[in-house]
């Protein structure tokens, strides 16, 4: 026997044996309603939307992993984030020309807005990880979950709440960022540190023709990031005064500070997944895969016959293609060129 088929024997014999698996999956979940996703450096001719709330979601990863015995261990990429955007908040932005230091300058900016209340949230990071896991098998059933140590790349974390009425327009605008500030263009140049944690739990359940799945991601999900930039602003169309001296005075529309150096623990976004199918024949099935996060949803429903799939999601008008074979799953939206309101591609490759 050669010292190869030895190196063989000894190394690698022993993994089918114990029949283990190698894992890498890349995953791109991006979804809109009627917004792209670079809604802060997109450039509106017309009000994109006239939704009551408007979400935008993101949960895309690059994952190697080595499982044996149920057993699971394995590292990856993740770009986490959620949008939620109300009308109020959509018309400030158009109105304000979708510019930052316009809207600084426009104190009568209430009098176009209609919408009484203004809210806005970006719970944006993108993060590497390393986990373990155990899967736990049951009669027609098993459950897994997975405990990932986080450490931080990016963050985007932008919050703004307000109101219009008819005689003053108030807001106040909250905003945590590692790097380039997709508002002003600011940017911080310090180097930031971070360490976190979450737990992805998920359930498979199949009997007879049917199958279903639920999985629930970033349960205690949090990241420590120190050494980044806040930046902090007020708005207030009241820019007339009466001051200490008795007279008027006047102040302006916005007024804000920045302030390097923080330490913001962020909450991490919550992702539910869910999917359900049944089987016609061997070659045959329809169902749905699903995604929830802070209200907004969006639900793929698809047809599978043989290797080909076709899918189509109606919350914003999108169809996906697909292929599957044994260890390879590949799926496109009809528009991932665009950037826009959807893009939505997998790549599974197990040995």
């Amino acid at each position: 026997m050669t010292v190869a088929q030895k190196l063989f024997i000894s190394c690698f014999l022993p993994l089918f044996l114990f029949a283990s698996e190698i894992e890498f999956k890349a995953e791109a979940n991006l979804y809109s309603d009627q917004l792209k996703f670079d809604v802060f450096n997109d450039k509106w001719d017309s009000l994109p939307s006239k939704k009551e709330m408007n979400h935008l979601i993101d949960h895309s990863y690059f994952q190697a992993s080595y499982s044996q015995n149920g057993y699971v261990f394995g590292m990856d990429y993740f770009s986490d984030g959620i949008v939620k955007l109300n009308r109020g908040f959509i018309e400030t932005w158009y109105y304000g020309e979708n510019n930052f230091f316009t809207i600084l300058k426009k104190s009568d900016l209430g009098y176009y807005v209609t919408d009484p209340s203004l809210y806005a949230l970006m719970n944006y990071s993108e993060y590497v990880s390393v986990f373990a896991g155990k899967r736990f098998e049951f009669k027609n059933s098993s459950f897994q979950v997975r405990f990932h140590i986080l450490k931080g790349v990016k963050l985007h974390y932008i919050k703004l709440t307000g109101s219009n009425t008819n005689d003053r327009f108030l807001a106040d605008l909250e905003y945590y960022y590692t790097d380039e500030n997709i508002l002003t263009g600011d940017y911080n140049n310090q180097s930031s540190d971070s360490i976190g944690t979450k737990i992805d739990i998920s359930y498979r359940y199949k009997k007879g023709r049917w199958e279903f799945f639920a999985g629930a991601d970033n349960i205690l999900g949090f990241i420590k990031w120190k050494n980044i930039a806040y930046m902090y602003y007020n708005f207030d169309s009241n820019t007339k005064y009466i001051g200490d001296d008795g007279y008027y005075h006047y102040r302006p529309f916005g007024v804000g500070k920045y302030t390097y150096g923080v330490t913001y623990t962020q909450k991490l976004p919550y992702f539910i997944n869910y999917a359900f199918s049944y089987s016609f024949s061997k070659h045959f099935k329809i169902g749905d895969e699903g995604i929830y996060s802070y209200g907004g949803y969006y639900n793929l429903f698809y047809g599978l016959y043989r290797h080909f799939k076709f899918g189509y999601i109606p919350e914003n008008g999108n169809i996906v293609l697909g292929t599957v074979w044994n260890g390879f799953k590949l799926e496109l939206s009809n528009n991932i060129k665009e950037h826009s309101t959807l893009i939505k591609a997998l790549l599974e490759i197990k040995i």
